[in-house]
């Protein structure tokens, strides 16, 4: 077992320091540092020290580096070789002297393994020995035991040999000391110093070290016998002291070699320091005969020195500076590596396009990625990277399975592989732009501003932080913030409590009015508002319940508006960031401050002269769009109006709309024509690329979807859109289509209430009237008849079996007249509403169910089913557009409106690939691919086929392999028109059986 001698000790906490060191605890151990071999060794417990039991582990100091853990006081790590262990002490004192400790023997077997690798120490160690060489003095023996021996060998000569270790020790020592004074004195005092080292020190100790020597010998010698005479008397009588004197001579014999060595050593020792002092006599007088020489010599190394110090500092700097531009190389070749990401991921959004076929429900989106799955690979990569400092970041499997929601509660699943790493790409650039330095400082002075400013006033710096951006932590105070400024009178009126006493009410006739006029309509689109959204998604979930609350308060509030289009969209995306009552007054806010209260009427009349003020402005910046538009015939309304309704909800990417709210809330409804001009003016060429409506319509409404690119975006709007009129100006001009909007209503709503009571009278004295009758092209024995009146309406099934027919009325029954009747499967039908509801049925022998409901601008007098498209013949004129009726259930916000003039379009019917449409005294034709106007048609007739033709409206149309026939009101004539051309004009007044061909038939 090697010789081991310890210093300090005790227990300590230990834990390997490497890849899974999270995973591992903490053991503790018995510490003890070996003095003699330089090592810290750790046993289990204390006991096996004191057993002097192997250690569990041993930890060389040698070479040994420590260093020590930031925030923990008690804990420090020791590196040896490639071992690295975390050393935890009891506490932070213990910790301190462990360390100081640890590091002096580290520090001391260093500076000694230095020594032993000196040519000169060991070369020394040749010449004498030393204590090493005869181990410990206690256990030191020069003769092996004899049995039986009587006479034992002193140690003196382990001493003698030791003292001459330690002469030779003290000999060496001299010599630096003598080299260091030699350098550093010029003049004579080099010789007096050896004198007094050598002669002084060195002799005075040889000389009383002889003399002990001189005397030890003989007085060990005697004291030996005179011990060995006494101990043993039996002996001495016998006279058998043959053997003793033997060994005792061979004893003498070799203490005396010991003895002539000793000498010749210090002889040796002598004649080395003679030389050592003729040297220094030498080198002084050197020194003495040239001063001027050894001054040279010293200035000359002083010069040199000088010169490294001053070269080994400009190297020093030059490194200094090499390290400075490396790293600001790194720092810069690092911003070239994010830049290079953030443009990566942003060129990839570009890469996807919405597919614009006749049939394309707007959305269906196709990403073409070229270079197979090389950006797979990469973005799944870059996502990896994200994702370790932001875990919320989605990935490409919680994509294809359905199972990601992202901060707003919106579910992302995607089939398509490509348009997920779509959007993986999208919240990518997103994540970078959150990272760079520009986004932190403008992070910083929203703070600020909100830190030293109780309201947002609309001032320069106000716009330019908004227009920026309100970062997403910040913006549901901001939020908050403007709501409330912008109501604030409201609120003193109304109190406090105003919101919570409105949920509260219950009974009266403000909520007998809203279960009468809105319930219904707002059951229904509840969960149509954000089907994709875990806060909207179920009667059950939070957001619902609260976006009817709200709904409800807005309602019993404004009893004169009530719940109206888009309303829905407005608050449920408030609910997203701020509380139900805040999005109750931010509604108060778009219909009592921000808009007036026509913007939200029936006839939505402030937002139909807010989209003639949008021409002005369109033919003013883009010309050319507003001329392409005229020449198809193209309403921009039809397009836009929903823009301005739902502040651009599901017409723009969600963030896009964030911003575009963002700046709404600060400055107003003017912007909104900057924002809808912008989004126009990005798409100029795709719009003049096409050149039909249908076309128009779905490039319009695809591209806006695809406006990703928010910084350009409002680059276009606040600063290469150039100026706008200012607000009264615009104000002005709202007012003024405004009036005229009201006269053409006004107008319209007498000629209306006019039909009324014409119709009312006529039908008097019948509680059902049969407003239509419909057989059904899938099966000829099969007949539906469409009755009822102005409050109640029933659809009934005739069928015929065996010559027979029966009539039965559908379980289904509606609150107002059902006008028109559409079977586009057959077991699925529409149904229009005078209340301007369509409503989808599911059919099954004589009954049937509601799918679904949508609320129209107006009554559908007329429903007409073409190439999977459901056509509406609304009373405002208006043909509206549903596409891919079968297989969804669309909002108001999907659904294409085709304005062809202020009178009612009475019917509508295919006629090979055209739609032909009636309204008042005109036969449109309409492309039923591209929705483009062919033709326009005023229908004349005469009575009785007199020469004087008048204008009346038409009244019914039916489709023929001859052409169309149709009628006119308060006419007798039937007529049949093929290509634009009347064929034929038949007068059903006449006895047909008594006059001559000639006379009732008329040939144009």
């Amino acid at each position: 077992m090697a010789v081991r001698a310890f210093s300090l000790a005790g227990h300590l906490h230990m834990k390997t320091v490497g890849a899974l060191s999270i995973l591992r605890s903490k053991k503790q151990y018995y510490f003890a540092i070996d003095e003699l071999n330089s090592q810290l060794l750790y046993y289990k417990e204390e006991a096996d020290l004191v057993a002097k039991r192997e250690p569990v582990g041993v930890l060389p100091l040698a070479n040994a580096a420590f260093t020590i853990l930031e925030g923990n006081d008690r804990t420090f790590v020791l590196h040896s070789g490639e071992k690295v262990v975390e050393l935890e002490a009891p506490n932070p004192e213990s910790c301190e002297c462990w360390l100081e400790a640890l590091s002096h023997r580290a520090l001391s077997s260093q500076r000694k393994r230095r020594r032993l690798r000196s040519p000169k120490t060991r070369k020394e160690r040749k010449k004498c020995p030393s204590e090493s060489d005869y181990g410990p003095v206690e256990e030191c023996n020069l003769v092996p035991p004899l049995t039986g021996r009587k006479y034992s060998c002193s140690p003196s000569h382990v001493s003698s040999d030791m003292a001459l270790s330690v002469l030779e020790k003290k000999f060496n020592d001299l010599e630096p000391i003598a080299r260091s004074h030699s350098s550093g004195i010029e003049d004579g005092s080099t010789d007096r110093v050896l004198s007094e080292l050598a002669d002084g020190n060195l002799d005075e100790w040889v000389s009383k070290w002889l003399e002990q020597q001189k005397f030890s010998g003989d007085d060990q010698r005697t004291d030996s016998l005179h011990s060995s005479t006494a101990t043993s008397p039996y002996r001495s009588a016998e006279g058998s002291t043959t053997g003793s004197e033997r060994a005792s001579n061979e004893e003498l014999h070799h203490l005396r070699f010991i003895s002539n060595q000793q000498k010749k050593r210090i002889h040796e020792l002598i004649r080395e320091k003679t030389m050592l002092r003729d040297q220094a006599m030498a080198f002084r007088q050197r020194s003495v005969d040239n001063p001027t020489d050894a001054r040279d010599t010293v200035v000359s190394q002083n010069r040199f020195l000088n010169s490294e110090i001053i070269r080994l500092n400009r190297q020093c700097c030059e490194m200094q500076e090499d390290i400075t531009r490396l790293t600001q190389e790194l720092r810069d070749a690092r911003e070239v590596i994010d830049r290079s990401r953030r443009e990566y991921v942003f060129a990839l959004q570009s890469a996807i396009r919405i597919p614009l076929h006749d049939n394309n429900a707007l959305d269906v989106m196709h990403v073409k990625l070229l270079g197979g799955d090389m950006h797979k690979h990469r973005i799944c990569q870059l996502m990896s990277e994200a994702r370790a400092n932001q875990p919320s970041l989605p990935t490409l499997q919680s994509l294809l399975n359905g199972v990601y929601v992202d901060m707003f509660g919106f579910r992302h699943k995607y089939t398509d592989e490509s348009l997920a790493i779509h959007y993986m790409a999208m919240q990518l650039h997103e994540y970078y732009q959150s990272r760079l330095d520009s986004y932190f400082e403008h992070k910083r002075r929203w703070k600020a501003f909100l830190a030293a400013n109780e309201t947002i006033p609309i001032t320069r710096e106000t716009r330019a932080l908004v227009r920026g951006g309100i970062p997403s932590s910040l913006r549901a105070t901001v939020w908050r913030f403007l709501i409330h400024q912008r109501i604030s009178d409201k609120k003193e009126l109304y109190g406090r409590h105003y919101f919570r006493n409105l949920c509260s009410l219950q009974g009266g006739e403000r909520d007998s009015m809203f279960c009468a006029s809105h319930q219904k309509q707002i059951n229904l689109d509840l969960l149509r508002t954000m089907p994709n959204n875990v806060h909207f998604m179920s009667a059950n979930c939070k957001g619902v319940s609260q976006l009817q609350q709200v709904l409800r308060a807005f309602c019993l509030h404004n009893t004169s508006l009530g719940y109206c289009q888009g309303m829905n969209f407005l608050a449920s995306t408030a609910l997203l960031f701020i509380g139900p009552e805040d999005a109750f007054w931010f509604l108060v806010a778009m219909t009592e401050n921000f808009h007036d209260k026509s913007y939200f009427d029936d006839n939505l009349a402030g937002a139909q002269a807010d989209q003639e003020v949008l021409k002005e402005l369109l033919e003013e910046h883009f010309p050319l769009i507003a001329a392409h538009l005229n020449s198809l015939d193209i309403d921009l309304a039809t397009i836009t109006l929903n823009w301005f309704l739902a502040l651009f909800f599901d017409a723009v990417p969600f963030n896009t709309l964030l911003r575009i709210w963002d700046c709404f809330l600060l400055e107003g409804p003017m912007v909104l024509f900057r924002f809808a001009l912008a989004l126009l003016g990005l798409n100029q060429d795709e719009i003049l690329a096409r050149g039909d409506t249908i076309g128009i319509m779905k490039v319009i409404k695809a591209a806006v979807r695809l406006t990703y690119d928010v910084e350009g975006f409002f680059k276009l709007a606040f600063e290469e859109l150039g100026e706008l009129p200012s607000r009264n100006i615009l104000r002005s001009k709202q007012l003024g289509y405004l009036e005229q909007l009201n006269q053409k209503l006004s107008q319209r709503q007498q000629i209306r209430s006019i039909q009324s009571l014409t119709g009312s009278e006529s039908s008097e004295g019948c509680n059902f009237s049969i407003s239509d009758v419909f057989f059904s092209q899938f099966d000829s024995s099969i007949c539906y008849v469409i009755a009822g009146n102005q409050n109640h309406g029933h659809i009934g099934v005739i069928t015929i079996q065996d010559g027979k027919a029966a009539m039965n009325l559908m379980d289904t029954e509606f609150d107002c007249r059902v006008c028109s009747f559409v079977l586009v499967r057959e077991d699925m039908a529409f149904a229009g509403l005078i209340s301007g509801y369509i409503i989808a049925l599911h059919l099954q022998d004589v009954e049937g169910y509601i799918l679904w409901e949508l609320k129209l601008p107006d009554a559908p007098l007329r429903l007409h089913c073409a190439d999977g498209r459901l056509f509406a013949a609304l009373a405002n004129g208006t043909l509206t557009v549903l596409e891919n009726i079968t297989e969804w259930s669309p909002t108001c916000l999907e659904l294409l409106h085709i304005p062809l003039g202020p009178a009612p379009l009475v019917d509508v019917l295919s006629d090979g690939g055209e739609i032909c449409i009636a309204t008042a005294c005109r036969l449109v034709r309409v492309d039923a691919s591209t929705l483009t106007t062919v033709s326009t048609t005023y229908v004349a007739c005469s009575s009785a086929g007199g020469s004087t033709p008048f204008f009346d409206k038409i009244s019914c149309l039916a489709a023929s392999p001859m052409g169309i026939f149709l009628c006119t009101a308060n006419s007798t004539l039937l007529q049949l028109w093929s290509h634009g051309d009347c064929q034929l004009l038949f007068d059903v007044a006449f006895d047909h059986l008594r006059r001559q061909a000639g006379r009732y038939f008329y040939t144009i």
